[in-house]
């Protein structure tokens, strides 16, 4: 069980020197084979369920899962499979404790379930392929949120053999579940950022080669990778943070094999969670390693100039075999913009009077954090790697 005052007294407010360098440092970041992918003005946040009840404690939604033809990428539009007609499908945003009833009908051409990724449910509202619901049918999903399963977790088809193939098409969101003792302060702005990739063909439909082709081959062995990385259904956002601001992320590996080592040059993370929710204890990093369906959960502080910028990146992991290794797996992408804007932060009228109009370039000093670990390795995804099955 987390110990959320733990966290708290480990959280401490206060500043060293010299911890972390600037944001607009220069980095080697990799760009796209064919053509610089250009950092876009807004960060989309993805859209949130609207709860129908008006009981306490309960949380009532409708999820439909049907074809779509929507702009993914430039070109021709892509059919694809939505929920709600938006990828990714909205936000699942409950508390612990909630009773949570999700209304969900299948418009698709075929079976499917929504599985509740990494949430305690009961079994005929886990979405299992024992489970199916079939085209033009509704089903009800209900279960209650337990206490100590604040996080983040996101949800996805788990029909047989079908799960990778209706999650690449578009079918996937976010579930945030919040507590009432969440120990990081309500103030700090949140960015969810769910990861994704993808292949499209010149006529704009998702790139799926036959499986006895070379390139099915590859996709058999190696899993499915994209060549290009969304960060909530887009090409390289942008995320502004001010000077000093803390802003708390929660990332989403949904894609099918891909695995992020997740950094910014120059910059320490600090890690408050991950899968299993909040750590007792922060810890700082240099990287983060996400495997396909993990989440991990980090602060991230603006301590650059104004009007400077750097990236979210994803640094090299050698997850493949000999055989089939990409020629460029050992270059870096960059996954979104984050630009420094000017301000205060988080900061209120008495902070500020404490520490002056001007906050130093430093990381928060975290009492009892131990030394900085760097990431795990793990061990290369093995058969098709489109998503895990858990």
């Amino acid at each position: 069980m987390i110990h959320r005052v733990t966290l708290v007294a480990a959280l401490g407010w206060s500043l060293s020197a010299g911890a972390t360098a600037s944001f607009g440092q220069h980095h080697g970041g990799r760009r796209a084979p064919e053509k610089p992918p250009t950092p876009t003005a807004a960060f989309p946040s993805p859209a949130v369920l609207v709860n129908a009840s008006k009981l306490p404690h309960t949380v009532e939604v409708t999820l439909t899962a049907a074809p779509a033809r929507l702009s993914i990428v430039p070109g021709p539009p892509s059919d694809v499979f939505a929920y709600n007609g938006v990828i990714p499908g909205p936000t699942l945003e409950v508390h612990e404790g909630d009773k949570v009833i999700i209304h969900f009908r299948n418009d698709l051409p075929e079976p499917t379930t929504i599985h509740w990724h990494g949430l305690h449910v009961p079994v005929e509202s886990d979405g299992s392929p024992f489970y199916l619901v079939y085209p033009g049918h509704q089903y009800d999903y209900v279960f209650t949120i337990r206490k100590g399963m604040a996080g983040t977790y996101w949800y996805h088809p788990h029909p047989h053999h079908h799960t990778g193939y209706e999650i690449v098409k578009g079918l996937f969101g976010a579930i945030v579940i919040r507590a009432a003792d969440d120990p990081l302060p309500a103030t700090l702005p949140e960015k969810l950022i769910i990861l994704t990739d993808n292949r499209f063909l010149p006529d704009g439909s998702v790139d799926f080669p036959d499986e006895q082709s070379p390139a099915g081959r590859v996709d058999e062995e190696n899993g499915r990778e994209g060549n290009i990385v969304f960060v909530n259904g887009r090409v390289m956002p942008t995320i502004s943070i001010r000077s000093g601001q803390v802003q708390r992320w929660r990332v989403i590996n949904a894609s099918a094999a891909r695995v992020y080592r997740l950094a910014i040059p120059g910059h320490t993370l600090l890690q408050v969670g991950s899968d299993g929710g909040l750590f007792e204890h922060p810890v700082e990093v240099s990287d983060i390693m996400l495997a396909n369906s993990e989440r991990a959960e980090f602060l991230v502080r603006g301590t650059a100039a104004p009007g400077t910028s750097t990236h979210l990146q994803s640094l090299p992991y050698d997850r493949y075999t000999f055989q089939t290794r990409p020629n460029d797996w050992n270059t870096t992408l960059d996954l979104l913009a984050l630009r420094q804007a000017g301000g205060d932060g988080n900061m209120g009228p008495r902070e500020r009077r404490r520490h002056g109009p001007h906050v130093s370039s430093a990381w928060l000093s975290i009492p009892g954090s131990g030394p900085q670990r760097n990431s795990r390795e793990i061990a290369p995804l093995e058969g098709h790697g489109q998503h895990t099955e858990a």
